[in-house]
């Protein structure tokens, strides 16, 4: 936990933390998987402990940790609360760093819906970038949250802007999300873009066995005979996969 007021905030112990705050625990301290006391605090949706350190002096955009800020916390937990009083502090919305990259994206890879909203209100930017999932709409797509993508592409998100090299579609296709696909094709995203690795969606989708995803890239003229990727085509990533069912729908 870093130390023992981390400890004690995100375990939830209120007199605890109140105790070790007055004994003159920095609120301010880092370290530890949580960064600091206030991120322990957020990130376990402890409002009223987040709200004492904040009384205390406690930074809201002191960076460190898993998460990065109180506000990647709350949002990647699903602590609506703790995201808006940690924002009405003055946290930084478009911060990046950490495992989720930003806080948009925590939220959007977390299926966080009403989150993602909050954070588009108060002017988050859809196409920041950073982080493990390089965007907000890539992490929505990893996560399998069709109505986050909608959102994301309503507020601006760009379709093809790619994540890693990899864009949502073939990170959708890669995952097996086919209501995701669909949305992101009959928005315009690019059905053949190609990845030095994962080739291009149809690729993706006959290697991972995604045969409902095949066919709808099929349907909207997916190039069969496109050569990338560690595959060469979809016919031999659907066999390097043992798909015979797809590699049959290929030929």
């Amino acid at each position: 936990h870093g130390n023992a007021l981390q400890m004690a905030c995100a375990e939830g112990f209120y007199c605890i933390a109140q105790r070790l705050i007055l004994d003159g625990a920095d609120v301010n301290d880092q370290g530890g998987w949580y960064g600091n006391a206030l991120q322990a605090a957020c990130a376990e949706g402890h409002e009223s402990i987040a709200q004492m350190l904040l009384d205390d002096g406690a930074r809201v955009n002191a960076a460190g940790g898993h998460y990065n800020t109180a506000l990647q916390a709350a949002c990647a937990e699903g602590h609506g609360l703790l995201a808006r009083k940690v924002l009405d502090k003055g946290a930084d919305i478009d911060t990046t760093g950490g495992h989720y990259g930003s806080a948009l994206q925590a939220a959007s890879l977390t299926g966080r819906r009403e989150i993602v909203q909050l954070l588009l209100d108060k002017n988050a930017n859809p196409r920041a970038g950073g982080g493990s999932y390089g965007n907000p709409l890539a992490a929505a797509s990893f996560g399998g949250h069709a109505g986050i993508v909608e959102t994301l592409l309503k507020a601006g998100a760009e379709i093809n802007v790619k994540s890693g090299s990899r864009s949502a579609l073939q990170i959708a296709c890669w995952e097996g999300n086919g209501d995701i696909a669909k949305i992101l094709l009959e928005k315009g995203a690019d059905i053949n873009a190609h990845h030095e690795f994962y080739g291009d969606p149809l690729q993706a989708a006959s290697y991972r066995g995604s045969i409902e995803i095949v066919r709808i890239l099929l349907d909207e003229g997916a190039d069969v005979h496109s050569a990338a990727g560690w595959f060469g085509n979809a016919v031999h990533a659907a066999m390097a996969g043992f798909h015979a069912e797809i590699r049959q729908l290929l030929l």
